[in-house]
């Protein structure tokens, strides 16, 4: 059946949404968590890599570091498989912005509040995964998650997806939650033409996240673009795996703004 169009917002109907609001809309802003020790924390960002801002967006750079001692060294892209530690930022440049766009949603700390990430006192594994364009091979996508585990991520972050299922990217979830990383991925942004929630969001071995506009959460609505479940397993080659899967969490993720390189 046609899905019911009730709670869908267009872009008209969504506001511009800084870093500031959200965290406000997802109660991340209150006394509890603020006081909560995420230094020992990693977010891995699985995306087009990352470009630091001369050290603003994750700011706390020393006036001699070459970057933000939050940024690890072990990043690296899955790409040209050359890491920060052995060949400098350019192994993570990011030509598209998408990955610094996500990873200053969660990690940023620039000196204007406003636009501060969630855990601005983590710290940031970035695995450059997809090229300039936005695209990657599944292989490497699979390569990136498996070594994010390998790495100790806390959080693997992957705001990106396919309509067809990929059995490699299933075993490297499986494999990352069982080094105990938690796999967090976007559930597609495509409503309108495959409909259904993207893989990796998914497998039983990641969080689908749905976009929603910057709005307390009872007056939030869900974006149009974003995919939906119950995916019904038979239009993405799953051979049935992904029936009945759906997004777990619904965040703002419609009309974001945030500081990026």
């Amino acid at each position: 059946a046609v899905p019911s169009a009730t709670g869908v917002a267009l872009d008209a109907d969504a506001e511009e949404t800084r870093p500031v609001d959200a965290r406000g809309y997802v109660n991340a802003d209150t006394a509890e968590v603020e006081a909560l020790d995420t230094s020992t924390v990693t977010i891995a960002v699985v995306d087009t890599g990352f470009n630091t801002g001369s050290g603003a967006i994750l700011g706390d750079r020393g006036a001699d570091d070459y970057y933000s001692p939050r940024l690890l060294p072990e990043s690296k892209s899955m790409i040209s498989d050359q890491t920060v530690a052995s060949d400098g930022l350019s192994a993570v440049a990011d030509g598209n912005g998408h990955g610094s766009f996500v990873a200053s949603q969660i990690l940023s700390d620039p000196s204007d509040a406003a636009f501060q990430g969630l855990l601005p006192n983590a710290n940031l594994l970035v695995v450059r995964a997809l090229d300039d364009s936005g695209s990657g091979a599944t292989a490497d996508i699979a390569n990136g998650i498996r070594y994010a585990a390998d790495q100790g991520a806390d959080v693997i972050c992957m705001s990106l997806g396919s309509p067809i299922y990929g059995a490699d990217l299933e075993r490297a979830l499986a494999y990352a939650v069982d080094k105990g990383s938690v796999p967090v991925a976007a559930a597609g942004n495509d409503r309108q033409g495959t409909r259904w929630i993207a893989t990796p969001a998914s497998s039983e071995f990641a969080i689908g996240v749905g976009a929603v506009t910057g709005a307390p959460p009872a007056d939030s609505q869900s974006a149009y673009f974003s995919n939906i479940g119950r995916h019904p397993g038979t239009t993405d080659l799953s051979k049935g795996q992904t029936n009945g899967a759906r997004p777990d969490v619904a965040a703002p993720g419609m009309k974001m703004r945030a500081l990026v390189g």
